[in-house]
């Protein structure tokens, strides 16, 4: 069913007036939507609609449909030592198992840790197509029994 995109979490203007002068030309004019306003494995359809002021009965569009691609599953991130001395035990991060469709590969890996949950996570490795990291880590707080939390972030090619 088609929904209009005034029901979508649209972030900016979807109607605007071009002058004559701006409407010869090529205009950009970026769409942003809200977090989570697609639903992944769904199908969207645009249409740009356009028509003289002076005759809006000549009516005319273009149409682009897009699929939202799922992101992958069912992976696992393991570390390995659990436990280690801050800033000298080498730990191991390693992400494993994920599924996704074959056309979505390869997929790459980016790991952050955080102190507590009210701390910005921080980054251990930046985004790679490498499913495994080395790395040493600062002690964590007392406040936090010395646990720290380690995120595995995973992002197909259409990413």
């Amino acid at each position: 069913a088609i929904k209009p995109i005034s029901s979508l979490n649209v972030l900016t203007t979807t109607a605007r007036n071009f002058t004559a002068a701006e409407a010869s030309d090529q205009i950009t004019y970026p769409l942003s939507f809200g977090s989570f306003t697609f639903q992944p494995g769904r199908s969207y359809t645009f249409r740009l609609s356009g028509f003289p002021s002076a005759s809006p009965s000549l009516v005319t569009f273009a149409e682009i449909t897009i699929l939202i691609n799922p992101p992958p599953t069912s992976g696992t991130i393991v570390v390995s030592p659990l436990t280690g001395n801050a800033l000298t035990t080498l730990f191991l991060f390693s992400s494993t198992g994920w599924v996704t469709s074959s056309s979505n590969f390869p997929l790459s890996y980016s790991y952050t840790y955080q102190l507590s949950n009210s701390q910005n996570e921080l980054s251990i490795a930046s985004t790679s197509l490498k499913s495994y990291v080395y790395s040493t880590l600062p002690s964590g707080l007392s406040s936090n029994d010395y646990y720290i939390t380690i995120k595995n972030y995973v992002y197909d090619v259409n990413s």
